[in-house]
């Protein structure tokens, strides 16, 4: 569920006025504050949930050892090209979640580059340097 709460979110839909009346003064005073806030990215038709993205293989047969994000956003009218969203439910340890952002990175073109694959191989996630760094 806290996948489908983190899309809404990032959407931040706006809510209908017209059907608030006869509300709570304070659940129509945070219903105004909502429609006068920024929009959020993109649509509904803008996140994927669980995209595999293949480290071996194609995007069509996915091999072994590749990464899963929780949501995958594209909104490029919004400045967004390619966004990866991993939501932590405490399930996963610092060093699964930075191995995965690690992958992320590797599916990434580098700035410039048009070419996905280990375009920053190489890179260690800020991520994976706070998990490892001793106490």
């Amino acid at each position: 569920m806290a996948v489908n709460e983190t899309v809404i979110a990032l959407l931040r839909p706006k809510p209908d006025l017209a059907r608030l009346e006869g509300a709570p003064a304070e659940a129509l005073e945070e219903a105004r504050a909502a429609v006068q806030a920024p929009g959020g990215l993109g649509t509904i038709a803008s996140y994927a949930t669980e995209v595999p993205l293949p480290m071996t293989g194609t995007w069509n047969a996915p091999g072994k050892g590749g990464a899963l994000p929780d949501i995958a956003l594209t909104a490029p009218e919004a400045g967004v090209p390619l966004l990866f969203v991993e939501v932590d439910n405490c399930h996963e340890s610092a060093q699964v979640l930075a191995d995965k952002v690690d992958k992320y990175g590797e599916v990434l073109p580098a700035e410039g580059q048009g070419s996905h694959a280990g375009a920053r191989r190489g890179r260690r996630c800020a991520m994976r340097s706070r998990s490892t760094r001793s106490a």
